[in-house]
C-alpha cells in the first residue's frame, strides 16, 4: 500500500479544479490578465488573499515529477569542499514524487539561507544529494516553467576549507539541468524553490 502523500500535494481531481475556479473567480474579479497577475505576484505586491491560492496551485499544476531511485549515486566533490555537513545519508529505493515549493512569505523578496534551511526543516521540504543526482539523471521529466529557477535542497550542507557553509542546488542552462553549491548566506530570491520529496 502507498504511503500518504505529504500535505503540501493535493491528493484528488475535485480539489485541483476547485483550487482552479477560486483562481479563475480571482482574475474574472480583477480583470487582469494572465500575464499581468504573474507580473504583480513576481514583484510582490499580491493581496494576503491571493497569494496563498498561488502557493497551493503550484504545489500540485504541472508542478511533480516521479523519479525511481536505486543504489547509492557517487558524486564528484568540488576543489574547494571539505567535508559533507549533511546529506551524505542513504535513500531508500522505491518511486518517489517530488514537489517544488516556493517558500517565502507574503512581501518578501529575499530570504537568508539559514531562514531558508529552518524553514524547509519544518516543513519537511528538506531533500538532499541522492535526490539531487537522481533528478539530476531523470531532467528530461522536468516541468518546463522550471527552466531559469532554482531548485534547493535543503537537506545537504557542506563545508569549504575555510568553514564556510553552502547549500546545494539544480540550475538550468541552455536547457539542461547542473548540480552545484551556493553560500548559506547568500539571499535566496522567489526564484529558487524547495525540493519536496516523498516516497509512494
Amino acid at each position: 500500500m502507498a504511503k500518504p502523500i505529504a500535505p503540501s500535494v493535493v491528493q484528488s481531481e475535485s480539489k485541483i479544479a476547485g483550487l482552479l475556479d477560486q483562481l479563475k473567480a480571482v482574475i474574472r474579479r480583477s480583470g487582469l490578465s494572465n500575464d499581468q497577475l504573474q507580473a504583480i505576484r513576481d514583484s510582490s505586491l499580491l493581496t494576503v488573499e491571493f497569494e496563498p491560492l498561488l502557493h497551493r496551485l503550484s504545489a500540485v499544476v504541472c508542478n511533480f515529477i516521479r523519479v525511481a531511485i536505486g543504489p547509492v549515486k557517487e558524486f564528484s566533490r568540488p576543489d574547494w569542499m571539505r567535508s559533507l555537513v549533511r546529506g551524505h545519508e542513504t535513500v531508500a529505493p522505491g518511486v518517489y514524487m517530488y514537489t517544488f515549493e516556493p517558500f517565502h512569505l507574503v512581501g518578501e523578496v529575499t530570504v537568508k539561507g539559514a531562514e531558508m534551511v529552518r524553514r524547509a526543516k519544518f516543513s519537511g521540504a528538506c531533500s538532499g544529494l541522492q535526490h539531487a543526482l537522481y533528478i539530476l539523471e531523470n531532467q528530461h521529466l522536468m516541468p518546463e516553467y522550471l527552466q531559469g529557477k532554482y531548485l534547493v535542497f535543503a537537506g545537504t550542507e557542506a563545508l569549504d576549507s575555510d568553514g564556510t557553509l553552502h547549500v546545494l542546488y539544480l540550475d538550468s542552462d541552455d536547457d539542461r539541468w547542473a548540480l552545484d553549491w551556493i553560500w548559506i548566506g547568500h539571499g535566496f530570491c522567489r526564484n529558487d524553490l524547495l525540493v519536496r520529496a516523498c516516497k509512494l
